[in-house]
């Protein structure tokens, strides 16, 4: 008979137990009461139904002292800042269709505490957080409220009006937290949302240029592929924002105007462009954009701010120049 040495009796101990700690270890993660255990801690969360969407006509975003106010009006998108809310340009519609199919979808959070129990751990009543607050009809309905980035720098704390705990956001989130102008506002000067969803105005026909300081007149005509490649360069310019340090003026002031463009579109309707020199910031200029529709007997104007640069594009395109 062979009789195992004391060594060879410890090592089988050892391994005995360790296969009993593993065997444990199994039993106690992937138990029923584990898993209980985990769901009680996570949550579905859908903030909107789908059928609220055409409801919803005031979006607030609020992050310490910036806020900006996306509101629904005669069929329009339309961005303010807090301190200024009757400067209104248009708003970014494709943003907000994503914003929306967001708020919409259903997201798996999981719980991080209780909102009796939140304090700057959390960041939800610090000025780094950010509430976006959604209205129904003119009526606030519901705030959600993104604080401080978790430990791994992944997720977001959250809550909201409708939640009694704190929770844990993904992402995802975060390009919507943006209270910038930059971040929501339609960026082309020739707002697409107007041009295409609003007014419908089919394609730029001819387009005409005034230059006040030389009293030259250009008109551009669609039928010529060349002229048509310039008139069609129009729309993609894009704006840097607000006009700021304006004391009430208008596109009918005729101080500091330096271009005039009329474009004529297809359906009869125009689209008027009036530039002016920036009163007290040089090198910048202001924008008034006028849609003017007979056929809906409708119109909108919004004014925006551009570079030095921008305007001698414009310049460039009056003078056709290839």
């Amino acid at each position: 008979m062979i009789n195992p040495s004391k060594k060879t009796m410890k090592i089988t101990y050892g391994l005995a137990g360790l296969l009993t700690l593993i065997f444990i270890l199994t039993i106690t993660v992937f138990s029923p009461a584990s898993t209980v255990n985990k769901k009680r801690y996570s949550i579905q969360l859908q903030f909107i139904h789908e059928a609220d969407i055409s409801n919803i006509d005031i979006i607030t975003i609020q992050h310490g002292d910036s806020a900006i106010i996306l509101s629904r009006s005669d069929n329009m998108w339309l961005l303010a800042n807090q301190n200024d809310v009757n400067d209104k340009i248009p708003a970014d519609v494709q943003k907000l269709k994503s914003f929306f199919i967001l708020l919409a979808s259903k997201h798996a959070m999981a719980k991080a505490g209780n909102t009796a129990d939140k304090d700057n751990s959390y960041g939800l009543d610090t000025e780094e957080s950010t509430t976006i607050t959604l209205y129904k009809n003119g009526l606030a309905y519901q705030s959600l409220n993104f604080g401080a980035l978790n430990f791994s720098q992944t997720q977001r704390y959250f809550t909201s009006t409708e939640l009694k705990s704190v929770f844990l956001a993904g992402q995802e989130f975060d390009a919507f937290l943006k209270t910038s102008v930059t971040a929501w506002a339609d960026p082309y000067i020739i707002s697409t949302q107007l041009l295409n969803d609003v007014f419908s105005m089919g394609l730029a026909q001819t387009a005409d240029f005034y230059d006040y300081k030389k009293n030259q007149n250009t008109t551009l005509t669609s039928s010529d592929k060349e002229e048509n490649k310039s008139i069609q360069k129009l729309f993609d310019l894009r704006h840097g924002g607000f006009a700021l340090d304006l004391q009430n003026q208008s596109a009918n002031d005729q101080q500091n105007k330096v271009l005039a463009v009329k474009i004529q579109m297809g359906d009869k309707s125009q689209i008027n462009l009036d530039i002016s020199e920036h009163p007290t910031i040089e090198n910048e200029y202001i924008v008034f954009t006028t849609f003017n529709s007979q056929r809906l007997e409708k119109s909108f104007s919004y004014k925006t701010q551009i570079s030095a640069w921008t305007y001698s594009k414009i310049s460039e395109m009056m003078l056709n120049t290839k």
